[in-house]
């Protein structure tokens, strides 16, 4: 065999083992779960998702926290369910914006506005001023402008949404 041919392969020879040494050495020196490393184990995996859920749960407190510490919205949750109202005779009821009235028993009359009555989504119509309300008809408010019933005979009446009551 030729010096050449010696030469040449001792020089693979060098130039294979270094491949597979280099890493060997970096594997050995490395810090699982960094950059170099990063196969990491199942605790290792185990404690970060943990750390993440404490905080998770950290911050979904201080949020609830803080929320329960706000005021109330304008329409409250009793709001969000009829309120059942003895009105005696003379009482004028002005309903605010998006209010829903039905009258019960007894005789009411429509306030009106300007801009127009008192919509009646059962009959699909609009109750003038001073126009008797149906009974058990379902009444909408569109705008808090001065709108509302005023009892002529003692009533009952269901209400949801804002509402004033002026007694005689």
């Amino acid at each position: 065999m030729s010096k050449l041919r010696t030469a040449g392969l001792v020089a693979l020879g060098v130039m294979v083992g270094s491949f597979f040494v280099g890493p060997l050495e970096m594997g050995v020196s490395a810090e699982p779960g960094t950059q170099t490393d990063p196969l990491v184990t199942l605790s290792y995996v185990d404690k970060r998702v943990q750390e993440l859920n404490t905080s998770m749960e950290n911050k979904i407190d201080a949020l609830e926290k803080e929320l329960a510490s706000q005021k109330p919205a304008t329409q409250s949750a009793d709001r969000a369910i009829f309120e059942i109202i003895n009105a005696k005779k003379g009482t004028m009821i002005y309903l605010g914006a998006s209010s829903e009235f039905i009258l019960r028993s007894g005789e009411a009359n429509a306030i009106a506005s300007s801009a127009g009555g008192l919509s009646n989504l059962t009959q699909g119509n609009d109750i003038a001023h001073n126009v008797s309300i149906p009974k058990n008809n379902f009444i909408l408010i569109p705008q808090n402008d001065g709108r509302g019933v005023a009892i002529t005979e003692d009533a009952w009446v269901m209400i949801r949404g804002g509402y004033t009551i002026v007694k005689p």
